[in-house]
């Protein structure tokens, strides 16, 4: 295209007016011969459609980022300075439809007066860029990099995570709060209208696309019937009068679909049958949802496949029955606060603003050593038969992408449940091991002790076995208690030499390097763990790039099949492997204690029999000993050194016995205590 220089006229016809933008600055052409869509003529003073020269070139227009019925949006970006800009355009082929001018010229109007946040931001038109309104004008506004919500919700399964959920929710809840505040309805809420950037490494959600957006000043009312029909509330089918409580059933409807991954009205059905349907629906009803056997499902519950926990998922149920209320007026507010109009936004602040809850779990000790006291079988949504081949007669009857996503759940499921489970292993492992090692630290290595009990126990059999054979050498007539002292002595030497044989330093170690054995490599749990990882990882890849607009229930489990059987064999082999091994830690823990227990019971029979051993060997002396140097015997404890003046033997066998009393007692002083290690 040559400008015609000799005359200074230049045609344009339609086709080059839509190319416009990308041929150089006009610089001597005085008038622009335009032709419209229609054949007519207009002129135009070629300035008009001139750039900047001097700075002209620093802009450049990269892609289209959006477009829609009436208009389009551009991503531009100075190369010298890196700004970015979004410039919205609305199509020539629409300049001749007063309806469609005048949306645009109110968009352009309510946006230049926002200012929020969660609302897309208005920019200055660069100088440079002014040439673009050669004939309408044009909305500069910020970029927003990571795209629409729609695009999150194509690549997620059964909703988002809990986080984005809350997340989410507060920043878009803000903007229509924001918008009704300046008594504006957008009319047209709806994943495409919601985009997201980054700011300060932090995901902020906008609302953006106010062409159908009503400004309600001067009480005007709104009757228009605009939208996206997935979106918009019923009054609106109905083209009745309807207010701020359109967005109302729009955020909910968005809302429910965020959290759950699908819509949650019919949304294959017509806009008559759509009506027929859901017009059926109670209050309390928050989804109409088409079944397998083609039955209609009326819920006034959230579905199990999302990512809720329980208190959330039951405040958000609470709160979605009164943001999808057929009935407009009730739409929103507390029935009984008819007059507040934020209800909705106020009960949407405390769920946001609840604390986090620390859940308490407590083991059954009485199954610590026993088998796991629920099923390891696992029990199978439907959609998963489905997916194994278990439900032929239903296989036509899903929606493929729900039955995919739902199937993905399920096995995500099983790789968190596993991931929880080796970290409780772990945790057992650490608390068990530490517990271990105080013990030890405290009072002494149980190994180290054992040889000491059974010296203890030796020395004590010796000097019972020789307090016998002293005593029948003395040729002493044995009195008449000797006959039951004798035998007792030979009871104790026989529980005494039981407990060298529990004892036998040889063995020490066995018992208690159980529980320090126990403790072997949990490689095999991490390496299924990382299988399941991997398996997860696949499914992933499948269902994000999946054409489910092609797709069949028939392609869905050909695809999956293998790998949701794998992810099923993984977790039930990890589950028992994690079961057993938790079932032999815990049994080489309670052996420890027992262990433990039982050598301090051994400690203190030793004593026993120790004071025993004394208070019968005082039996025979005071038995053989004459009666009127008896009384100076009685209180062995409180004479350091009894008398025997007259009863040499006896005091040949107190001094034998002192010896071996002796060591006895410096063998006592270097044995530590136990501490009470009680199972109960």
């Amino acid at each position: 295209m040559k400008p015609i220089a000799e005359k200074k006229y230049l045609l344009l016809k339609y086709s080059d007016i839509l190319l416009f933008p990308d041929t150089k600055p006009l610089t001597h052409i005085d008038v622009v011969i335009v032709q419209d869509i229609k054949g007519g003529f207009k002129l135009m003073p070629a300035v008009e459609m001139e750039g900047n020269q001097e700075t002209g070139d620093n802009w450049k227009n990269m892609k289209t980022i959006g477009k829609g019925t009436f208009g389009f949006v551009e991503l531009w970006i100075n190369e010298e300075t890196l700004e970015e800009l979004a410039l919205k355009q609305i199509q020539v082929a629409q300049e001749c439809k007063p309806n469609v001018m005048s949306m645009w010229k109110k968009e352009i109007e309510i946006m230049k007066k926002l200012d929020h946040r969660n609302i897309i931001r208005v920019r200055d038109t660069p100088a440079e860029l002014k040439y673009l309104e050669r004939m309408y004008p044009i909305l500069a506004m910020e970029y927003c990099s990571l795209g629409n919500l729609r695009k999150d919700l194509s690549r997620s399964y059964c909703g988002f995570s809990e986080a984005n959920v809350l997340h989410f929710t507060k920043d878009i809840s803000a903007a229509v709060a924001y918008l009704h505040t300046k008594q504006i309805v957008h009319r047209d809420i709806k994943p495409e209208n919601i985009v997201l950037k980054e700011i300060d490494n932090k995901v902020v959600y906008k609302l953006i696309d106010l062409g159908y957006a009503k400004d309600l000043n001067h009480g005007s009312v709104c009757k228009s019937f605009v939208g996206t029909l997935i979106y918009v509330a019923p009054e609106l089918y109905r083209k009745e009068h309807y207010t701020h409580t359109a967005d109302y059933w729009s955020l909910g409807t968005v809302i429910f679909e965020i959290i759950t991954g699908y819509q949650p009205f019919l949304p294959t059905y017509s806009p008559v049958k759509w009506y027929e349907e859901v017009h059926k629906k109670k209050d309390d009803h928050i989804s109409v949802q088409y079944m397998p056997d083609r039955s209609i499902h009326f819920s006034s519950e959230l579905p199990k496949c999302i990512k809720l926990c329980s208190p959330l998922k039951q405040s958000f149920e609470k709160w979605l029955k009164t943001m999808l209320l057929w009935d407009a007026d009730a739409r929103g507010n507390d029935s009984k606060e008819k007059s507040s109009k934020q209800w909705c936004f106020q009960q949407l602040e405390k769920i946001l603003e609840a604390q986090d809850e620390v859940s308490l779990f407590l083991l059954d000790k009485r199954n610590l050593n026993g088998k796991p006291d629920y099923s390891t079988h696992l029990k199978y949504p439907e959609q998963v038969q489905v997916i194994l081949g278990n439900a032929n007669n239903k296989l036509n009857n899903y929606e493929p992408k729900r039955l995919f996503a739902e199937t993905l759940y399920f096995c995500k499921n099983l790789e968190e449940k596993s991931r929880r489970l080796i970290q409780s292993i772990a945790a057992c492992r650490r608390s068990l091991a530490n517990d271990h090692e105080q013990i030890l630290s405290e009072k002494g290595h149980p190994c180290d002790i054992k040889p000491q009990i059974y010296l203890k126990a030796d020395i004590l059999s010796k000097r019972l076995q020789m307090n016998e054979k002293k005593f029948q050498s003395l040729n002493l007539k044995p009195p008449e208690t000797y006959n039951d002292v004798i035998n007792d002595w030979n009871k104790m030497i026989s529980e005494l030499e039981k407990i060298k044989s529990f004892v036998q330093p040889s063995e020490a170690k066995e018992e208690i390097d159980e529980f320090v054995s126990s403790n072997i490599s949990t490689t095999s749990f991490n390496e299924r763990y990382e299988t399941l990882k991997n398996i997860l990882e696949e499914l992933n890849y499948l269902y994000t790039s999946m054409n489910f607009a092609e797709a069949t229930v028939e392609t869905v489990q050909e695809d999956v099949k293998d790998l949701v059987e794998n992810c099923i064999t993984e977790w039930e082999a990890l589950f028992e492997e994690c079961h057993s091994y938790r079932i032999s830690l815990n049994s080489s823990w309670v052996s420890f204690l027992k262990t433990t227990r039982q050598l301090q019971e051994k400690n203190k029979r030793i004593e026993s029999l120790r004071e025993e051993e004394i208070s019968y060997l005082w039996k025979l002396i005071e038995a053989v000993a004459p009666k009127d140097e008896q009384q100076s015997m009685r209180s062995p404890v409180q004479e350091c050194t009894p008398s025997f003046s007259s009863t040499t033997n006896s005091l040949e066998l107190i001094n034998d016995n002192k010896l071996l009393h002796n060591a006895f007692e410096m063998l006592v002083a270097d044995f530590p205590d136990f501490p009470d290690l009680s199972l109960n």
